[in-house]
């Protein structure tokens, strides 16, 4: 650790008396393939979403433009596709869907939001599996929330056209479950840890490397 630094100057407006806190996440920051940090986060009240960005391994941050519209939206969490655009997929507090807004420069501004997932409303996860499992092979968009209904029945979610759909999907587990988080372990395995039992328990689940290297079989 080098030290810490005061964020609170660009991830919040104090001239803004409607701007109570600002919420990260929940779950993880990225850093793209230019090696910019970004960590999702939304704006209370108001439900905004934004990103708090830095280009030098965050000794400085700047804050990025909301997402258009608002549509009450929080809880967002993002992943890089293949061209380098940011997708951030937004829980959104009305209707089915989840939402989804993209950003063509790295993160700094962000397009009108666009239905994304069915769902529950809840924290879900979206990360970038590379490759496919396979050396040189396809790069996977994975995403996991509960198929429902209600908090119930977590369910992984795969894309094999960077997450213009998700064709397949599998049960990780029945009976309730709420919020998700996912990471690719260097071994190659996808970590799940999710809250189950009514939020009595946190469960790691790891999914084998293997198991993805069969999909395109």
């Amino acid at each position: 650790w080098w030290g810490w630094v005061a964020l609170t100057p660009c991830a919040r407006d104090s001239h803004d008396p409607t701007w109570r806190m600002t919420v990260p996440g929940p779950g993880g920051a990225i850093q793209t393939r230019t090696g910019r940090l970004l960590v999702p986060a939304w704006k209370v009240d108001g439900w905004n979403n934004f990103v708090i960005f830095s280009d030098d391994h965050g000794k400085s941050w700047q804050r990025s433009s909301f997402v258009p519209g608002g549509k009450e939206g929080n809880e967002n969490q993002l992943v890089e596709l293949a061209d380098g655009r940011i997708l951030m997929d937004i829980r959104q507090s009305k209707g089915p869907h989840r939402w989804q807004s993209i950003s063509g420069d790295q993160g700094q501004t962000w397009s009108e939001p666009f239905p994304g997932h069915e769902v529950t409303p809840v924290a879900c996860a979206i990360e970038r599996y590379p490759g496919g499992g396979v050396p040189g092979g396809q790069d996977l968009i994975v995403w996991t929330g509960p198929k429902g209904p209600g908090r119930q029945t977590l369910t992984l979610h795969i894309s094999e056209d960077d997450a213009e759909t998700f064709s397949r999907s599998y049960i990780i587990a029945e009976g309730p479950a709420a919020y998700s988080d996912l990471t690719v372990l260097p071994n190659g395995n996808l970590a799940i840890l999710w809250e189950r039992d009514n939020y009595r328990r946190i469960t790691l689940t790891i999914v084998s490397k293997e198991f993805f290297q069969t999909l395109g079989q």
